[in-house]
């Protein structure tokens, strides 16, 4: 299930190539949300993934519903999975339970320049999410002192040029963690 319609990029077009991009591959059924806020865990608990696309900027400060955040919290413990793209996890900033599920979020230091070409580096070879993937280039913001769980396990980093400035960057890029018998992304 991804989890659309209200972000603070450009989150049509992501939601669109995403969808694109499974449907191309056999086996999978996929279906949008655009009001994830209104998800229950009756309607979430069927699916093996949820793959946010959405975050709820610019209200990030408001709260969660205690309803809903315990429907995702029991919805991973169970053995959900959350895949969080970009600003994804920038969401509830006053919710623990949120930053659990979602890992990195924009914190009190975090900031960035405009897209640049990165390198996705030293992506770890021992874990199934990166296993076999090489060193890649992408053009995006690169997030410097991202507010990042300190039991998450971190599987690649991105380095850069700012293009603000021109000094290098290398920040942590593509983390999990295990929640229950759950994995976020």
């Amino acid at each position: 299930l991804i989890l659309s319609g209200q972000n603070n990029h450009d989150w049509d077009k992501t939601t669109a190539a995403l969808l694109k991009m499974y449907k191309e591959l056999p086996g999978y059924e996929i279906d949008v949300t655009t009001d994830p806020e209104s998800l229950t865990y009756e309607e979430i608990k069927n699916y093996d993934v949820l793959i946010s696309n959405w975050n709820n900027w610019p209200d990030n400060d408001i709260a969660w519903n205690p309803v809903q955040e315990k429907a995702f919290l029991d919805y991973v413990e169970e053995g959900g999975g959350i895949v969080f793209i970009h600003a994804g996890a920038s969401s509830y900033y006053s919710s623990e339970i949120y930053h659990k599920l979602g890992i990195g979020k924009w914190g009190k230091e975090t900031s960035h320049g405009q897209p640049t070409k990165g390198k996705i580096v030293q992506l770890s070879q021992e874990h199934p999410v990166t296993k076999g993937l090489n060193e890649f280039y992408i053009l995006d913001e690169i997030w410097e002192h991202t507010d990042i769980s300190p039991d998450a396990l971190v599987l690649a980093k991105m380095t850069g040029k700012s293009e603000d400035d021109g000094h290098m960057i290398s920040e942590d890029a593509v983390f999990v963690k295990e929640i229950g018998k759950g994995r976020t992304f």
